[in-house]
């Protein structure tokens, strides 16, 4: 029974359930009992092969999580080298303005330094910039959408749907 998929296990349990009830006495409601074991070994299999299943989930789960936690390590490690690398690029600057040196050529070939014009746009006052040159990023807000919806309220282009989650523990 490894090698039955689970929905295959679930129809499998629902044809056996219900050929118990249509084989039970309609008068006393009596129940074969070959039925009934074989009913409790289909819902056997199938308890099974779900919580197996709903393992591997777990299992999964928990391997994508080390995977996050290793991502977050590496982001702040990778920022650390960054910020590093800033500060000593800002060293550099000062001390090749101040030396009055605008480049450096003619030592290690796989590292030219030299300074390049170039304009850096600064903003005095957000707040008396014409819209043309702003952008507006628009996007709903579920909480009050849902915090009217529960309210009763009707909100235009959104619906609250109930949700049955399966949960893991």
């Amino acid at each position: 029974m490894n090698n039955v998929a689970l929905w295959q296990l679930g129809d499998e349990l629902a044809k056996v359930y219900d050929a118990v009830m249509s084989d039970a006495d309609s008068e006393t409601g009596e129940v074969d009992v070959a039925a009934l074991f074989a009913l409790d070994a289909a819902d056997e299999a199938f308890q099974e092969k779900a919580a197996k299943t709903g393992k591997l989930v777990r299992f999964l789960l928990s391997e994508a999580d080390k995977l996050k936690q290793e991502e977050d390590r590496a982001k702040v490690l990778r920022q650390k080298y960054e910020n590093r690398a800033k500060s000593i690029k800002e060293y550099l600057d000062i001390c090749l303005k101040g030396a009055g040196i605008r480049k450096i050529d003619r030592f290690p070939a796989d590292c030219i330094i030299s300074f390049r014009k170039s304009v850096k746009v600064l903003i005095d006052d957000e707040g008396v910039l014409p819209d043309s040159f702003c952008r507006i990023k628009r996007e709903p807000d579920k909480t009050a959408i849902g915090n009217a919806i529960k309210a009763g309220e009707t909100v235009p282009g959104a619906h609250a749907e109930e949700l049955d989650n399966i949960q893991l523990k």
